[in-house]
């Protein structure tokens, strides 16, 4: 597999770095030091009754990250059991065609570190015990020839994932790649997309009415 390394940053308040952990004690006391930042960030606002929820939920979040992530940060924005995740990985290239039949709207984009790439998103639904459930989720992906590299938001409840765009748009515009041997990654044009490829970009969810 290629060796590259990912780095990002994000100024918006919530988020926070899921390490690589190597057992469920390290992911038990990272997922402690976490919710004890969440207690003071939110103050009287945070209910200890929900400490061990919270820190099951954390753990859950740390014991996801996969071998395959280059970087996973995740969502905490309120007191309570919230939390999304963003994971920054490598990806095969694929068509544009392939993205659209799969439902995803696509639009190319451009950052200043990345270089070009598209934006891929989409809504889905379901129904749980008889309950309509909307989901919203987004992709960003660079290609060049030598790798595919995807910021990818996992279906989410909308509301919450526009909570969450400012953060998302810091990951994307600060995210750097590197080769082992120092090389920076760049994204390359995606081919049968309409347009030139845009420094700012809309990411908040499809009409969920």
């Amino acid at each position: 597999m290629t060796s590259v390394r990912a780095r990002a940053s994000v100024d918006s308040g919530g988020w926070v770095e899921v390490p690589a952990l190597a057992d469920a004690r390290e992911r038990e006391r990272w997922a402690a030091a976490v919710v004890d930042a969440v207690a003071r960030a939110h103050g009287e606002r945070f209910d200890p009754e929900l400490a061990p929820a919270l820190r099951k939920l954390v753990v859950g979040i740390a014991a996801d990250r996969e071998e395959s992530d280059l970087l996973r940060l995740a969502f905490l924005p309120t007191p309570g059991l919230i939390a999304s995740t963003v994971r920054v990985a490598i990806v095969e290239s694929q068509p544009a065609e392939l993205w659209r039949e799969a439902g995803y709207a696509l639009s190319p984009i451009r950052t200043e570190r990345m270089g070009e790439g598209m934006l891929a998103s989409r809504t889905t639904e379901s129904r749980e015990d008889g309950q309509r459930l909307v989901g919203h989720e987004c992709m960003f992906v660079f290609t060049s020839e030598d790798l595919g590299i995807a910021v990818r938001v996992p279906p989410i409840d909308p509301v919450l994932f526009d909570r969450m765009q400012a953060g998302l748009t810091d990951i994307v515009r600060s995210l750097v790649v590197e080769f082992d041997d120092g090389r920076a990654f760049t994204g390359e044009p995606v081919a049968g997309l309409p347009g030139g490829p845009a420094d700012t970009w809309h990411i908040g969810t499809h009409d969920a009415s």
